[in-house]
């Protein structure tokens, strides 16, 4: 051992030897150089005894000599040396404070091509092979130049010079290297260093793989002081390393990324583009192919807080970005506000940060998914943007015009969904939600959109509320201008435009027309009341926006609008604008008014004027309250004269009354200083205020201005009021005279003068009133000398008093905005009935002697009224209730009002409120004791509702809570209570105890009693939330009960009695009640309907019935100002009897029974309608012609009347019998051969056939006999309509067949036809509960004399029912074949109702016998049926 020792210290030392040491260097230098085809130097070479050895002054030059690496030391371990096979294998190589250029010269030549030659492309074997595990360099130097490049190309400046790269402080780890072939293979663990452009690369480290036709790198770790970038594995592939020279289109790219972030500050030393983009990005993704043809899948680009990029990339044609093809398809790209608005624009030195746009500040968030297809100046965009305000779809093609590069034509479809309008800078609570689809196409530069057509459908738009539907617009908007349609199909509006908005000049221009054939503004939110129908044409031709450049006309050829009041219906308006420099011409006339204006000057200005013109007359004015720049001297003209304005206030405000021929007159000189108003009104009636014989005179100069009004109003008669204002001062006396019924007189002086005010616009006023005396309704009135000063919001009256006889009121004090202000009434004897003319109310009605002080304090901002008045003998809505007292008074420490209000009538308190009320929070606490109150004290209050209000109240309550919101505990007793309800006029009576529940006053199981104690109980409360306005709600379940007992008088289009079961809700409040039922009429229910009636027109010689239109008879609408309304679902049943009456004073009326659900509404101004179908199951028809007709027609099982609405368009099925008796011998033909047969009286029925419209129906008429006669129906069904016409007349007329030869006897039948009707008439009015009627018929040729009697009656409630129809003929026929005969034969029947229902029947019966074949006279019989109605078999047997 010891000498294997010896023997390698041997070796060491002598390879330590110069000698020995010059020879090694030598040869691995030269062994290097022959493997790299460079020439390497080493200075020398130092070896130790662990297979390491230290290489110094290391140089690699080329055959030029060029200088390729130089370092100062290296340092390699060697891991295994083969002899064998020349094989070296170094575990590490390290070299540091190298300097390594690799460099091509300006002919082209790289310094390193020998190396690749020999190293990369080189097959020949090489002497010997080495083998390197692992490579470190540390503190080197790497210059990578193309000098050949860089003398064409311009440097980049602010980045990489990618034509001279410079790398310092340059360390690199890599191992595992290895040769296979033309393969290298190298595992970089760490590479880090500095460019000199700064950029900077702190960690590098991959497992790269390389080939002659690929470049693999895996496990990519890449970071800089900005960037993190990963990649699983990234590829170059390529044919030869030629293609790195045209890297864009040979080299193909394959990289899948993972989750990375990207500065753009290390792109910038890339690319200038980026230089200075303050902003790092998330990326991950998969890449592949060539930078010319590069594919994108599942990129996920994140930017910012919350902005990223999800879907595909394929782009194709870079370099070129002008002929780069780009398909982008983004399945999420999502933005929002703060991330566009943190966005930084070039130049980005700047720091300007992107600005939004106004009309889209409102959008907070966007999420698009779609593609964009085709270059940058042409492309489609297709997609789905989401923002919070609604989603808009896109299908849009965006091309660059072929004759401008900087315009741009699109077109294309949009589509909005539930657009919220009121985000975008409109006035709020304005508009709303739209969806639309529309077609766009157009034109754009790089600023603006220079043209757009716009073609589609608003599907809806809310605006004010409503949602409008169905809009069509077709239109062209280019440079603020819009050239086309509009329309507006929507159930509550329907509206057509054509036309021109111009505002592409400084002076915009009109020029279209619009259509309005509809539309409901109540149902659009735009008017207020329930109906308001307008309809509108309108022509527009005009240019400007503001009176002083307006030019042109407005034509409105028809408008209409309706309210619940009436229609009003305008003639051609017309509206003429002329404005020519400083000339003014305006005109309108219509059917309305005239109204002209004309003059010179301007419309702007001359606000400023005229104030100039008043603060001559008032200097206390304040100065320039009106600013404008004054170009000319103003003078106008203007008069106004009424017409028929009173035709749209009727619809628009029936309370206001201006009669026609009214007019207004003014001129204004700012030249001359003139002013000049001269007005007359006939009549002004403003709500239940009627002012007469109106006439205004103003005169105004340089030294004052003078008014005069005169009129008359109500007793105050030749009213004067004269004011004269001059220098600061005012001058009125008001005077008017009356003395036909009562004396009103007066003459009342005021004088005053202005003063400087705090206030910025009114002048302080002071009036002085002089001692005076006025005559009002007989009574002497004393005003004694008073003060007023009036400044702005405040009023102080250092002194006033006022009175008559022994009363007087004294005023004194301060209201104003300081809430310590005080304002105080003394009360000497002043009767409480002159409250009721400031109070102004039917409902409420004081009297009684006042005595006291009032005070009012803090006016406005929370109203204190302080009192201590008595009234010894107070009266209420004319009910005397005795002493009243009303003391209150402030308690500092509670801040509240302390009051005790008492009526005491003898010896008992019916009336005592005790309690506090705090005015800065509108706390309550009060205790109310009522005592045998009466309740008729309130029917004028409720008498919009009820009447005849009767009865006692006791009660007991303690009210707390707040003043709007009082909470009430205690209970209330009624004693004999009663009520009429108005609608129904239906008396009840009542008696029980209410109690309290918070703000309400509740009631359960409350009897409510009719006329014949028939008994409903009630529920519900009144609530007193609001104390101006109580809302109640009752509802009333009874099982029978009187509900309307209402005259023609009350109601004409509806009336009768009503007995009910059912439930009935009453609610509402003082203004408006709904009333609605549900339930079914009862027995001796009897409802009328009054209608109209078909008239007859004369045909030849006879009366025919034709289809007339029907003269309708108005209904008569309740226009009460209750505001009911009135709903009620009734199943109408048999009990029930309905009329409908056609002509009363005839009796031309239809009585039917039957059953249905009924639907009847009575809206706020009494409008009637019916909906439902009413199956009628018996009645008849009292068929009347002018009186020369009245039979009875008996109405048949199963006909219908059909409800929508108006009762007049009520649609009816029913066929109505008239049965009688007569010879058919007139119709037969002449060669009879059994003539004595048809001699005989046969049974005849008459059928009417009524159909369609109830007021026009379709009338048919049919005839029929006996069967037994089939002959005689052959020739009635073979005649045509009009001889079976004359015919159906003729049997209701003559009672018989009618033939030509029958003509001279029409006269005589008709007058004894009449003479029956009459009689009928007669017995029918003396015994109403017996249907009763006689008829007589002469003889003819073929019969004999007739008489007939007729008798119904209902017996026992209806239960037993009697009919009797008989008839004799006496006398003889003119052919003497018809003996006399003075018995009477016919029918009589007797049915008994066996079960309530009448389904169960008994019937006797003896009846003529109508067979001829029958020898017998008469017929008898009993019999028991039983009837069921039913639509299946199943409700057949269904138990009920």
């Amino acid at each position: 051992m010891i000498g294997f020792i010896l023997l390698l210290a041997l070796l060491y030392g002598i390879i330590l030897l110069p000698w020995t040491q010059s020879k090694i260097t030598s040869y691995v230098s030269s062994v290097i150089s022959d493997e790299i085809g460079l020439t390497v130097t080493i200075e020398r070479i130092t070896p130790s005894l662990w297979k390491t050895a230290s290489f110094h002054s290391i140089c690699i030059t080329n055959n030029a000599n060029d200088t390729i690496l130089t370092a100062a030391i290296g340092r390699a371990t060697i891991q295994g040396i083969s002899l064998d096979s020349a094989r070296v294998q170094f575990k590490k190589i390290a070299v540091h404070n190298a300097s390594i250029s690799i460099i091509k010269d300006a002919s082209g030549y790289w310094n390193i091509d020998n190396f690749i030659t020999e190293v990369v492309e080189s097959k020949s074997p090489k002497s010997w092979r080495i083998g390197i595990h692992e490579i470190e360099l540390s503190g080197s130097q790497l210059r990578v130049a193309d000098l050949q490049a860089k003398q064409s190309q311009q440097q980049n400046t602010s980045g990489i010079d990618m034509n001279d790269i410079r790398i310092r402080n340059l360390r690199l780890n890599a191992s595992n290297f290895s040769k296979y072939k033309r393969n290298f293979t190298a595992n970089i663990t760490n590479l880090s260093c500095t460019e000199q452009s700064g950029f900077t690369i702190q960690y590098f480290q991959t497992d790269a793989r390389i080939s002659d036709t690929l470049i693999d790198c895996k496990n990519i770790m890449l970071f800089t002081p900005h960037t993190k970038f990963f990649s699983q594995s990234t590829q170059f592939a390529y044919t030869s390393f030629e293609d790195f020279s045209d890297f864009v289109s040979k080299v193909s790219i394959s990289s899948n990324i993972e989750y990375s972030q990207i500065a753009f500050r290390d792109i910038a030393y890339f690319n200038d583009n980026a230089y200075q983009i303050p902003y790092t990005i998330s990326i991950s993704g998969s890449v592949k192919g060539r930078v010319s043809n590069i594919k994108g899948k599942n990129i996920h680009i994140g930017f910012n807080r919350s902005s990223r990029f999800i879907g595909n990339i394929e782009i194709s044609g870079l370099p070129d970005i002008s002929q780069t093809y780009m398909h982008i398809t983004a399945k999420l790209l999502e933005t929002n506000k703060h991330d566009i608005e943190t966005l930084r624009i070039p130049p980005f030195s700047e720091e300007q940060y992107v600005q939004i746009p106004a009309f889209i500040e409102n959008i907070e968030t966007y999420k698009y998914s779609g593609n964009f297809t085709g270059f940058l100046h042409d492309f489609v965009a297709y997609g789905t943007l989401t923002t919070n305000i609604g989603t808009l779809y896109s299908d849009i093609l965006i091309s660059q015009s072929a004759d401008n590069e900087s315009l741009y034509n699109y077109s294309g479809n949009l589509t909005f969904q539930d657009f919220e309008l009121d985000k975008f800078p409109v006035q709020k609570n304005t508009w709303g939600n739209m969806n639309a689809s529309l077609e766009i196409q157009g034109m754009y530069d790089n600023s603006n959109i220079i043209s757009a057509h716009v073609t589609g459908d608003i599907t809806s738009i809310e605006f004010m509320k409503y949602t409008y539907q169905a809009i069509a617009i077709d239109g062209l908007l280019a440079k603020q201008k819009f050239d086309g349609t509009i329309s507006i199909n929507d159930k509550n509006l329907n509206l057509s435009f054509h036309g021109l908005f111009d505002y592409s000049t400084e002076t915009p221009s009109f020029n279209f027309t619009a259509h309005i054939p509809h539309a409901n503004l109540y149902a659009l939110k735009l008017y207020p009341d329930t109906i308001a129908i307008l309809s509108l044409s309108t022509q527009v031709d005009f240019v400007g926006i503001q009176l002083d450049n307006l030019k042109g006309y407005i034509r409105i050829p028809k408008a209409s609008f309706t309210s619940k009041y009436g229609t009003y219906t305008s003639e051609q308006t017309d509206i003429d604008i002329d404005n020519i420099l400083q000339t003014r011409n305006i005109t309108i006339r219509s059917d309305l008014f005239d109204l002209s204006i004309n003059g010179k000057g301007s419309y702007k200005e001359l606000p400023v004027f005229f104030y100039e013109y008043l603060q001559s007359h008032i200097p206390s004015l304040p100065k320039q309250l009106f600013t404008a720049k004054k170009t000319y001297v103003p003078g106008f003209n203007a008069s106004l004269k009424i017409k028929k304005i009173d035709s749209l206030l009727r619809v628009l405000y029936p309370e206001i009354h201006i009669a026609q021929n009214s007019y207004i007159n003014t001129i204004y000189s700012e030249q001359s200083k003139q002013l000049v108003l001269q007005s007359n009104i006939p009549e002004l009636t403003v709500f239940d205020n009627t002012f007469t014989n109106i006439d205004i005179q103003t005169h105004g100069s340089e030294e004052d201005i003078k008014t005069s009004i005169q009129f008359d109003y109500d007793v105050f008669k030749n009213n004067n009021f004269l004011l004269t204002i001059q220098d600061d001062s005012l001058h009125s006396n008001i005077t008017w005279s009356n003395i036909e019924n009562k004396r009103n007189e007066g003459n009342l002086m005021l004088h005053g003068i202005f003063a400087p005010s705090k206030h910025p616009i009114i002048p302080k006023i002071q009036l002085d009133i002089p001692k005076q005396s006025l005559y009002i309704a007989d009574t002497l009135w004393n005003i004694y000398t008073s003060k007023l000063i009036i400044d702005s919001t405040s009023l102080t009256i250092p002194i006033g008093s006022f009175g008559k006889h022994n009363q007087r009121v004294t005023i004194e004090g301060t209201i104003s905005e300081n809430p310590q202000d005080i304002l105080q009434a003394d009360f000497f004897n002043y009767d409480l009935e002159n409250f009721n003319y400031i109070i102004d109310n039917s409902n409420v009605n004081l009297q009684g002697a006042l005595q006291g002080r009032l005070e009012i304090k803090d006016v406005y901002h929370n109203l204190l009224v302080f009192s201590n008045i008595a009234s010894q003998s107070f009266s209420f809505n004319k009910h005397t209730l005795g002493k009243l007292t009303i003391v209150s008074q402030w308690i500092p420490l509670q801040k509240a009002i302390a009051m005790n209000i008492g009526v005491q009538q003898g010896n008992t308190h019916t009336f005592q409120a005790v309690g506090t009320y705090v005015p800065q929070t509108g706390n309550i606490d009060y205790s109310l004791i009522i005592k045998d109150l009466k309740l008729s004290i309130f029917k004028e209050i409720f008498a919009s509702t009820i009447s005849n209000l009767s009865g006692y109240i006791d009660g007991d309550l303690q009210a707390t809570g707040n003043l709007n919101n009082p909470i009430f505990n205690g209970s209330l007793d009624v004693k004999r209570g009663k009520f009429k309800i108005n609608e129904t006029q239906v008396t009840y009576t009542t008696k029980g105890s209410i109690y309290s529940q918070g703000s309400r006053l509740v009631f359960h199981d409350l009897p409510i009693l009719d006329s014949l104690t028939n008994v409903g109980l009630a529920k519900g409360f009144v609530d007193f939330k609001n104390l101006q306005n109580p809302t109640y709600s009752i509802e009333l379940e009874t099982d029978k009960i009187l509900g309307m007992h209402t005259g023609e008088q009350h109601n004409s289009s509806f009336y009768g009695e009503a007995w009910y079961q059912g439930t009935v809700n009453i609610q509402g409040d003082l203004d408006n009640t709904s009333i609605t039922a549900v339930g079914k009429t009862l027995e001796n229910t009897r409802l009328n309907i009054p209608l109209s009636y078909s008239e007859l027109t004369e045909h030849k010689d006879f009366l025919q019935f034709s289809k007339q239109q029907s003269k309708q008879t108005p209904i008569t609408q309740l226009t009460t100002t209750s505001g009911t309304d009135i709903q009620m679902n009734i199943e109408v049943t048999p009990d029930a009897l309905t009329q409908i009456i056609f002509d009363k004073q005839v009796g031309d009326i239809i009585k039917v029974r039957g059953e249905g659900n009924i639907q009847m509404n009575m809206d706020k101004i009494g409008a009637f309608t019916l909906y439902g179908d009413y199956r009628i199951t018996s009645g008849d028809y009292l068929f009347t012609l002018k009186n020369l007709i009245n039979k009875k027609f008996i109405i048949q099982n199963g006909g219908t009347i059909t409800f929508n609405g108006d009762p007049f368009e009520a649609q009816i099925q029913i066929s109505a019998l008239y049965d009688l008796k007569a010879s058919p011998l007139p119709i037969m033909p002449a060669i009879t051969s059994d003539s004595a047969t048809y001699k005989r009286r046969i049974p005849v029925q008459c059928n009417i056939l009524l159909q369609n419209n109830l007021m026009n129906p379709d009338i048919s008429y049919n005839i029929s006999v006996a069967s037994g006669y089939s002959d005689v129906q052959d020739i009635l069904n073979a005649m045509s309509s009009d001889d079976k016409n004359k015919q159906f007349l003729s049997l209701l007329l003559m009672n018989s067949f009618f033939s030509q030869s029958d003509a001279q006897t029409i006269n005589s039948s008709a007058s004894f036809e009449v003479l029956s009707n009459q009689l009928n008439n007669l017995l029918s009015q003396s015994y109403s509960n017996i249907d009763l009627g006689v008829n007589y018929r002469p003889g003819d040729m073929y019969s004999a004399n007739e008489f007939e009697l007729a008798l119904s009656t209902q017996l026992l409630n209806n239960r037993i029912l009697v009919n009797v129809n008989g008839y004799s003929e006496f006398g003889q026929s003119a052919d003497q074949t018809k003996r006399q005969t003075t018995e009477i034969a016919g029918d009589v029947s007797v049915e008994i109702k066996l079960t309530k229902q009448g389904n169960f029947r008994l019937k006797a019966f003896s009846r003529n016998n109508t067979d001829p074949l029958e020898d017998r006279g008469n017929s008898q019989g009993v019999s028991v049926y039983f009837t069921r109605e039913f639509n299946t078999f199943k409700e057949l047997f269904k138990k009920k």
